[in-house]
């Protein structure tokens, strides 16, 4: 096991509160990956990007800093699908931004992306929960206090 593993979520959202980062630390506290040890030490570290295009543009960048950190060091892209029709038109757009910049598929494919494509307070609700009713929008949720 690495000594020292973070995982940097990039996401939409700047300034003031967003479910994104709660969604993030509640996706990861679920899952609770076995080597990402230990979960309190600065393991996640989240990183807004404003809208849906300036995130986009931000991830080449994000991804050659995540690469040249380590190994033990990967990129989550946290966004919405929105009105696309499912996740590989999403991804096929950050493929494209990445090309662009000149980023192989190699490096490409090192990063995980995560595209809730409708109400993602149902997704946190059902993480701190364990269930959720989908024809009610889940709770608000403002901050990763629970």
């Amino acid at each position: 096991m690495a000594k020292r593993t973070q995982i940097v979520c990039i996401h939409e959202g700047k300034k003031g509160p967003s479910i994104d980062p709660v969604f993030a630390s509640a996706f990861l506290k679920a899952y609770d990956p076995e080597w990402l040890r230990p979960w309190k030490t600065g393991a996640l570290r989240l990183n807004g990007h404003g809208g849906k295009s300036a995130l986009r543009e931000a991830f080449p960048q994000e991804l050659r800093l995540c690469n040249g950190a380590g190994a033990d060091t990967t990129l989550i892209v946290l966004a919405g699908i929105d009105d696309l029709v499912d996740g590989e038109q999403l991804k096929k757009k950050y493929w494209e931004t990445a090309q662009k910049a000149g980023v192989s598929r190699e490096l490409f494919e090192k990063a995980v992306f995560i595209f809730p494509k409708d109400r993602i307070e149902n997704w946190v609700q059902f993480l701190l929960e364990g269930a959720t009713d989908e024809s009610r929008e889940g709770p608000r949720v403002k901050d990763n206090a629970k």
